[in-house]
């Protein structure tokens, strides 16, 4: 793989940091990262999966997320020099959705790693566009072996 230098905005870049493959990639930009901490960017266009009406619907906002949490271990994984692992979502709990983005919109999301404990992480997700704050939640999240 070469050299990924922040931030990571090229598709192909992206894709070799997730485990998932179009039509469902749903983050295009790696825009910082450090331990504990990533920030990812997605541009909604009217080509992105889930979009109805103009606007990215639950799943899609929920998805986009989750590849957060993917984009954060997969930069890890690269970063040690290591396989991409697959993550499954465990759990998902005190989720709020304040506002669903529109096509055009770019969401901006952090996760925070709050634990890590064998191949279990739990996390703190908050999405904003344009500073304003649409979603939050927390994820336990199994990695595969």
């Amino acid at each position: 793989m070469e050299n990924l230098i922040l931030p990571i905005t090229q598709p192909d870049q992206i894709k070799c940091l997730i485990p998932q493959r179009s039509p469902i990639i749903m983050v295009h930009q790696l825009l910082h990262f450090e331990v504990f901490k990533a920030i990812s960017a997605l541009t909604v266009s009217t080509e992105t999966l889930f979009v109805r009406n103009n606007f990215l619907q639950e799943p899609g906002l929920l998805e986009h997320m989750a590849q957060t949490v993917a984009l954060y271990s997969g930069y890890e994984y690269y970063l040690a020099k290591q396989p991409i692992k697959t993550g499954y979502i465990a759990t998902m709990q005190n989720f709020m959705i304040s506002a669903l983005p529109k096509v055009g919109d770019t969401l901006t999301t952090t996760v925070i790693i709050l634990k890590e404990m064998l191949n279990v992480n739990v996390v703190e997700i908050t999405t904003q566009v344009n500073d304003q704050l649409i979603a939050r939640g927390e994820m336990k999240l199994i990695l595969a072996r």
